[in-house]
């Protein structure tokens, strides 16, 4: 065990009173279950367990969605093997369950600690640790390399910030960066990061973008159409999975706009429905009525804002709105992806922040297939520009083809779980290729 490891689990040991503490108060709140937190801790069961188990872990819910193609895939190569899906958050969790597969198995992840990866580990003998983009903890890679269980990363990344963060500790990035097996990195930007992290280019492969291939189901009809009454396509607009910091600018920038065009409506979809309270506190500021979509019934003929503080419905929203206002880039979370929108014809504005998606929003940028607005001025200013529906279609036209080709690189599903069948000595099994 090297000497960054080893004082990454001193200081694990150190904080696990306030870990404690933490997760404690949380389910006071009520923002853990019992059977979530004997997860974390690897105390799970299950009714059956595959012969053959890879286990994949992705942070939430954009991630998993994003992998979905990518989980199906596996499952396609070989009818022995089985997933157990782990996560770090519950909405993502109840997403997986919902999916309704029996070969995927839902779980929190267990804690990075050595005692709670062990048990996780012998109860469930994975073949393979498939980790989607970034989630790299110290203890799950070592726990792997120490058991032989060879560790891909799926559309690999690492931001400036993280990037700079392991430089900081330069023993321990050299222990995490040994036991990565194969990565499939998200871009050309980040293959490098990977090489100067310390991962030699023979273990890097072609690139993954796993959010590029998402295509998700038309809405109800039923459903979309009824909204419609109160929601006409060309006057609304859509902010998708906002983040905490987002939601006033985004407020500000919509009561702006609505002083020209008051026939304006906006659809607002925070990341984490849990966040509804703070938000209708922000909207109550700007004395605009508003109804959460958790609270179903008609819309009343007056309401400028619809709170979707729901999960599963972003379809829909993005079929009801002309304009859609991407989440994640006002913030530093590095952006939500440009392709939900640009499939159901939404027209796309984003912030700054968009280094989760860096090519696909250069490529929008310089086709003019999406804007960029960097502050609240910049979005009331375009949103009244693309209230114009000439205008609109064009932005929406121009994002659709220049996608494309990047929607086509998903076939690097195919390459990566080559990789992995040849990993795991399933590669003799003919399936979906």
């Amino acid at each position: 065990m090297g000497r960054g490891l080893i004082l990454y689990r001193i200081t694990l040991v150190v904080l696990a009173p306030v870990l404690a503490a933490l997760f404690t108060l949380r389910w006071l709140r009520g923002k853990e279950t019992r059977t979530g937190l004997a997860e974390r801790m690897a105390l799970t069961s299950a009714q059956s367990r595959s012969k053959k188990t890879v286990w994949v872990h992705g942070a939430s819910l954009g991630e998993l969605t994003a992998a979905r193609p990518l989980l199906d895939n596996i499952l396609a190569r070989d009818p022995a093997v089985g997933i157990v899906v782990t996560m770090n958050s519950y909405s993502a969790r109840q997403m997986v369950a919902r999916w309704g597969n029996p070969r995927l198995q839902p779980r929190m992840a267990p804690l990075d600690y050595p005692v709670f990866l062990k048990l996780f580990l012998k109860f469930w003998s994975p073949i393979a640790l498939v980790v989607l983009e970034n989630e790299l903890w110290p203890s799950r890679m070592s726990a792997c390399r120490s058991a032989g269980i060879p560790v891909l990363v799926a559309g690999g990344r690492l931001s400036a910030r993280a990037t700079s963060m392991w430089a900081r500790f330069p023993a321990l990035s050299r222990d995490v960066a040994a036991a990565l097996t194969y990565i499939a990195p998200l871009d050309e930007k980040a293959a490098g990061r990977f090489r100067d992290f310390g991962v030699d280019s023979g273990r890097i492969g072609p690139a993954l973008l796993l959010k590029s291939g998402v295509a998700l189901p038309n809405p109800d009809p039923t459903t979309l159409s009824e909204l419609r009454k109160r929601f006409d396509r060309a006057q609304t607009v859509l902010a998708a999975s906002t983040h905490d910091g987002e939601d006033a600018l985004i407020l500000n920038a919509f009561c702006v706009a609505r002083a020209k065009r008051p026939d304006l409506r906006l659809i607002l979809a925070p990341r984490h429905p849990d966040r509804a309270p703070d938000i209708l506190r922000l909207i109550s500021n700007h004395s605009l009525p508003c109804q959460q979509r958790s609270q179903p019934r008609p819309i009343a003929p007056d309401t400028l804002i619809l709170l979707a503080d729901t999960l599963g419905e972003m379809a829909l929203w993005y079929s009801l709105a002309g304009t859609t206002l991407v989440g994640g880039t006002w913030v530093e979370k590095g952006g939500h992806t440009p392709f939900e929108p640009a499939q159901f014809g939404s027209a796309i504005v984003h912030g700054p922040s968009v280094h989760n998606h860096a090519q696909a929003f250069a490529t929008l940028d310089a086709a003019g297939g999406a804007v960029l607005a960097p502050d609240t001025a910049a979005v009331a200013q375009a949103i009244l520009n693309l209230a114009d529906v000439e205008r609109r279609a064009k932005v929406a036209r121009s994002a659709a083809e220049c996608l494309a080709p990047l929607r086509a690189e998903s076939r690097g599903i195919t390459q990566f779980v080559e990789r992995l069948a040849d990993l795991t000595g399933t590669s003799s099994v003919s399936g979906k290729s």
